[in-house]
């Protein structure tokens, strides 16, 4: 690379490169919100809630869920950051991956300035990975799968995207080397604990038990509209980051590769929750496009010396476009 490609590449690195890029992503969605710009969904897209929730979440004022948006996404790419440099996931401390995410969420003022529970699902599905992650070779960390099992179920109450996560989980024990009799034990029970304590202090909720679906969710909707193109990319995008990265990440240690299988694992799932359940961007999009970023930010750390940033300066410019048909086109 030349001179002015590695300053390129530092600047992408550093921390302000990352907080730049987060900021231009938190001010595109101010903008819409505050301008009153940004279509409503809610006659456009399905969302669904849990299994004792019918809808998500509650309505409220556009400055209030503006501002609860945007603390729900900082606290997302504070997570993401967080856990890259505990476990050492993208072998590298660049906090790019958080301003990624806010960037590509950004993009969709649909979803980024109004606080959606998919925001709160990308939240959840970082933190139980992380708690997953310390058990790397820890069978004895009962108590610690317990508690991921029991705050996957509870989320579902309130959101059932999240049940798409707990077998990916259970997997993921396999893949920490952490997969014991006792462990299966604190699974069941993790699994079963929140229904018990909803039983006990809630009875009437357990009998009426449901999970709301719309067929609206499923494959359908407006295909050529801005959010299904956005969707669309999003998908294709991580497709290629993904597949880029397990051929790299197979020649990493043991450690190494059972923690990004972990994260591909996540990934995947959440690619195929926005297949099936596309009338239903609000649940899906933000953890999409949480995986997407972390995988985005491990194919540059990966190639580094090749130029790869082209490739996040390619995704910084179609969010911009995306921006651009989504908010006025």
């Amino acid at each position: 690379m030349t001179g002015k490609e590695k300053d390129i590449s530092r600047f992408l690195r550093s921390r302000g490169g990352a907080l730049l890029i987060g900021a231009l992503g938190l001010g595109g969605a101010g903008l819409a919100a505050l301008g009153g710009m940004f279509r409503d969904v809610a006659d456009a897209s399905a969302d669904f809630g849990g299994l004792l929730l019918h809808s998500g979440l509650p309505s409220m004022s556009a400055e209030l869920s503006l501002a609860l948006s945007a603390v729900a996404m900082i606290a997302v790419a504070v997570m993401m950051v967080l856990v890259n440099r505990t476990f050492n996931l993208l072998r590298t401390s660049s906090v790019l991956l958080g301003g990624l995410y806010l960037l590509m969420q950004c993009s969709v003022p649909e979803i980024s300035a109004r606080f959606v529970p998919g925001t709160v699902l990308a939240l959840l599905a970082l933190i139980v990975t992380a708690l997953l992650y310390s058990c790397y070779q820890r069978p004895e960390r009962t108590q610690t799968v317990f508690l991921v099992f029991f705050l996957c179920t509870a989320a579902s109450f309130a959101q059932a995207a999240a049940l798409i996560y707990l077998p990916v989980l259970l997997a993921g024990c396999i893949q920490m080397r952490s997969f014991t009799l006792r462990t299966v034990v604190a699974t069941i029970l993790g699994i079963l604990a929140p229904f018990w304590l909803m039983l006990g202090f809630h009875p009437e909720g357990f009998r009426q038990l449901y999970v709301w679906f719309s067929p609206s969710m499923f494959l359908t909707g407006d295909f050529l509209s801005p959010l299904a193109a956005t969707v669309a990319f999003m998908l294709v995008w991580c497709m290629m980051m993904l597949m880029h990265n397990l051929y790299r990440v197979y020649s990493y240690n043991a450690r190494a590769r059972a923690l990004n299988g972990l994260m591909a694992s996540m990934t995947v799932a959440t690619m195929v929750l926005a297949v099936v359940c596309f009338g239903a961007p609000d649940s899906y999009l933000p953890p999409l496009m949480c995986f997407t970023a972390v995988q985005t930010a491990l194919f540059f750390r990966i190639n580094y010396e090749r130029r790869s940033y082209i490739w996040v300066l390619s995704l910084a410019g179609v969010c911009a476009v995306l921006y651009i048909w989504n908010l006025w086109i």
